[in-house]
């Protein structure tokens, strides 16, 4: 799967036999029999999420705006090598996430998860720096604890970022154009 965006993220990540999970609001009998991944609900629903091959993530994701701790990271850059995190810069507040993630124990360096926004009814205002995972073409990535989305990675500490207006291939078909969902 490749991850692209205008803003300079271009980030390839291995999926292959790697389990999807759907919240989709609704706990159904083969829910229940994917574990704690699939039996989580998330409101409002919308997302399909999956913990991609660990060490495969290579590349560079870049986030427009990052909150954290009532502090705004503009202009975040996170790089992959076979799945770790090799470095992080910013534009602005980089001390502030890099305190959190230089405390963080064992696992927090690995490209944990992605998630896929597939809810038509959820949009966000277009000046909005509030965002959520769940608008249909909204793509979150994550580093560290991976659980919720099926994975091994069982860090205490994780970070989700959102990253709108992605275009996303898999096998080279457009799963997501430009923000846009095409499933």
């Amino acid at each position: 799967m490749e991850i692209t965006n205008p803003n300079g993220t271009n980030l390839k990540v291995k999926i292959k036999n790697c389990p999807t999970f759907c919240s989709d609001g609704i706990i159904g009998e083969e829910d229940m029999k994917k574990g704690a991944a699939g039996y989580a609900v998330y409101l409002p629903a919308g997302e399909v999420y999956l913990a991609p091959v660990s060490g495969s993530a290579n590349g560079k994701i870049v986030v427009d705006n990052f909150n954290m701790v009532g502090k705004s990271i503009e202009g975040l850059i996170l790089e992959f090598k076979n799945g770790k995190l090799v470095s992080m810069d910013a534009k602005t507040n980089l001390d502030v996430i890099k305190k959190y993630y230089d405390t963080s124990e064992k696992g927090m360096d690995e490209f944990s998860a992605v998630d896929f926004g597939i809810n038509p009814n959820v949009e966000i205002p277009k000046e909005s720096k509030f965002l959520s995972w769940v608008p249909a073409g909204m793509i979150t990535v994550g580093i560290g604890n991976n659980l919720w989305a099926g994975g091994t990675n069982d860090a205490r500490n994780g970070l989700s970022f959102f990253v709108p207006g992605c275009t996303v291939k898999l096998d080279g078909k457009t799963l997501v154009d430009g923000g846009n969902l095409k499933m």
